[in-house]
Order: C-alpha cells, then structure tokens, then sequence
C-alpha cells in the first residue's frame, strides 16, 4: 500500500500536466487521495529494527562500543552513545564514526548533544532504522538537538528519533540537529516533539544552517501530546533559519504540529521560518499542521528571494493565524509562501495550497502567495483551494 508521502507527490507531479488537465481534475484527485489516507500506513515513520525501546540509560555512564572492520563503532545503548559524544566534545575525535546496532531508551536524562559551537561533529552517524527514544536536551551553554553542531563533512541519516523534549532560553534548538554549518542529514524521522524556547532559530529537524546543507528524507510527526515547536522567530516544521546559499530540501513531511512564535517580526512557517538566502525545496508536504505569529507566517516558508525554487511542494488541512489586529499593517502570511521577493527570478510552480485558511486581520495576505515584489518571477501550474479569512478591511496608513 502506498505511504501517504508518496500519494501526495504524485499530486506535486501532476500539476506538471495541468496545461493540459482541467483544474477541476486535481480537485477530484485530492478528494481520492483524502480517501486513500485513511487507509494508509503512519505517516513518515520508518519502521523500527526491533520492537522494543531499549534497557534505559541512567544518564551518566558511558561505555566504549565494539569497533567493526570499517571503522565505525557499533552503538548499542544509552551508555555506548554517551561514549561517542563524549569523543567529539571532548575533542578526541570529531570525525569519529557511529553505527546504531539496537534501539536506544535515554529515558529523558539529561542529554548533552554531541557537537558543539567549538568542536562540530564532523563524522558520519547512521541509524541503520533504529530509534533513540525519550531525548530531553535542557542545556544552555551549547546548541540544541540530538547533535548539536555539524559541520560541512558531516553525515546523519537513517535515524528514529521518538518523544523529543528540549526546553531552554537560548537560540539554536532542533529534533535531530541544533547548527548545521554544513553536511547532509538524510532519511531521519522525528516522531513527537515538544521544543519550547524564549529565544529563536528553532525547527523540527535543524534549527539553524550556515552553510550548504542538503535535508532529504526527513519527516517530523507531532502525536497527541507532543506536537509543539514555539519561540520568538525563525520558527519551521522542518528547519527555522537559513543563513547560506546552496540548502536542498526534498521529500520531506511535517505532520500535525503547532507552531508558534510571539516576535512581531515572528518569519515562522510550516517547513521553513526563513531563508535570507537562496535555497530549493522539492517534494516536500506541510499536513494537519497549525501556524501561529503575529504576522510574517507562511505554510510552506515565510520567504524565498534570490534565486529560490519550490517545486511539487504543498500544504494540506492546515490554519494559518497572524495575531496583530491593526488592519493598516503589512501582515505579510500566505497559505504557500508570503512574500516572494528580490529582482532575481524565483521558481514556484506544480505547488498547491488545499484544504487550508488562511486567517488575518491586515494587508499583504493571501490565500497562496501574500506578497509578490517584482513581476519577473516564474510562478506557473499552481493551484490553491484555502480559504482567506480576513477579519478586517485591511486600509493604508
């Protein structure tokens, strides 16, 4: 049976053929795919290697895993992980490399992430399916996440990670990564979260990127009591800033999760927060997802500029609210994207906005795109089925 991911990439791909297909054609094909769903596998969750969570770690000790021919240590609990932190904090090595052999139970210890600002993990971490569950990271001197600071050799991919607490008054805080200056992060899967900060540059599966990063793979999926991201700005489902060129994001899912920010400057989205830099997004899908700032919020990404492409990406049974109540403000909130701008050409097209209101009180909103600041973009076979819900008659200042 198909994924519900993979259904709703085939709508991506189909608005690639709409020039030949009436609108009223997809209305029909996401009326069967909402049908589909229901019948469909969790979404997003690759399974786990064995059924069971793990002997939990008593969050102190850490024990030195067996070594395989290839080089890679063999991590089969909480202590043996604690182990191989301990290698790249402690700058013993920070290229070191680590294989999951068994789901791993932190039992909501306290968790210094492996990396940080002065000692970046640089080294590849495969998961192999396997999941790390009950992860609670409270630190305030280091960035936030399973991993905390990644650089530009860096690998992570094919990891579990279920119920993610991190709680904190700094910036930088991510599901599976804190700062990403580089590297790839791949096939990792986020199942509950609840992050909550006072500060900024939070997102589901990395906080904060400086440089060339490629995300593929990844899902984030809030459950009934873990489904919250909050802070003051640079807020996303999937990551929260984007501080380089050269960021690829694909196939990516974020699923039930409120997301908050309490900035007046708040840029929060469904996937991206913001990007004051040129990125491409492909195949990724926002669903049953909530977005809540004062104003500057978007589905998909509050901004693109600079050259940015967004393709076959979309949003889904989602409510998007600007809180500011002056109807002579620029909200600036869209149900895909808010403001396209630069007068470099951006790309948005085979994109769709379904099922979603879009809820405000002041000027520059809408239903797909808030704001479009020059006429030399390509913005092309989309389509947009939201409601626009303005509750006052937006007037100029």
């Amino acid at each position: 049976m198909l994924k519900l991911e993979k259904i709703y990439r085939i709508v991506g791909e189909t608005m690639q053929n709409l020039s030949r297909l009436a609108k009223k054609t997809l209305s029909v094909f996401l009326a069967t795919v909402l049908v589909l769903s229901c019948f469909s596998s969790a979404l997003g969750v690759v399974a786990s290697a064995a059924d069971e969570i793990g002997e939990p770690w008593d969050g102190t000790t850490a024990t030195q895993p067996a070594q395989a021919e290839d080089g890679y240590y063999l991590i089969s609990n909480g202590a043996e992980l604690a182990w191989l932190r301990n290698q790249v904090v402690n700058n013993v090595d920070r290229s070191i490399n680590g294989r999951l052999t068994a789901n791993i139970n932190l039992d909501n210890k306290v968790w210094e992430p492996i990396g940080n600002n002065s000692r970046q993990y640089a080294g590849t971490f495969d998961g192999q399916g396997y999941t790390i569950s009950n992860l609670t990271v409270t630190s305030t001197s280091v960035d936030r996440g399973l991993f905390g600071k990644i650089t530009t050799s860096a690998v992570i991919k094919n990891i579990n990670i279920n119920d993610v607490t991190i709680t904190t008054v700094r910036d930088y805080a991510g599901g599976v990564v804190g700062v990403a200056v580089g590297g790839t992060i791949s096939n990792c899967h986020v199942k509950g979260i609840n992050i909550a900060t006072t500060k900024a540059y939070v997102g589901g599966i990395v906080g904060y990127v400086s440089g060339a990063t490629v995300i593929s793979g990844c899902t984030v999926t809030g459950t009934s009591s873990m489904k919250t991201l909050s802070g003051s700005a640079y807020i996303g489902g999937i990551l929260g800033e984007i501080r380089a060129n050269n960021v690829v994001i694909s196939d990516c899912v974020v699923d039930n999760l409120n997301i908050s920010g309490t900035s007046s400057d708040t840029r929060i989205a469904g996937a991206v927060g913001n990007a004051a830099y040129r990125f491409s997004m492909y195949d990724c899908l926002v669903k049953n997802v909530n977005v809540t700032g004062v104003k500057k919020v978007g589905g998909l990404a509050f901004v693109i500029r600079t050259g940015s492409v967004i393709e076959r990406c979309g949003v889904i049974d989602s409510t998007l609210t600007a809180t500011q109540t002056s109807a002579s403000t620029d909200t600036e909130i869209g149900g895909l994207i808010a403001v396209v701008t630069d007068s470099t050409i951006n790309t948005v097209q085979y994109c769709y906005v379904y099922n979603t209101t879009v809820s405000t009180y002041g000027r520059v909103s809408g239903g797909f795109i808030g704001k479009v600041e020059t006429a030399r973009h390509i913005l092309s076979e989309n389509y947009c089925a939201a409601e626009l819900i303005l509750k006052a008659s937006p007037t100029r200042a």
